[in-house]
């Protein structure tokens, strides 16, 4: 998963399993696991929409993306 060693770079380690788990709306209980799931969802995302050239305008999409996923 690009999403997990991306984010590891970052500091933020989010376990595969567990970016699997949100990937399915499986979301921790635990608020800083929950968060980190959300960002990788949201990376997960963005990345798919730049690979399949579904992008036109990706700063409004992606924070569209972010504030639906802070609810």
């Amino acid at each position: 998963m690009n999403c997990y060693y991306s984010n590891l770079i970052e500091g933020h380690d989010t376990h595969p399993r567990d970016i699997d788990k949100a990937l399915a709306q499986n979301y921790a209980d635990e608020l800083k696991k929950r968060a980190l799931q959300k960002e990788a969802v949201a990376h997960i995302t963005v990345q798919k929409m730049i690979d399949d050239g579904n992008a036109p305008d990706l700063f409004w999409m992606l924070f569209r993306l972010l504030i639906k996923l802070a609810v």
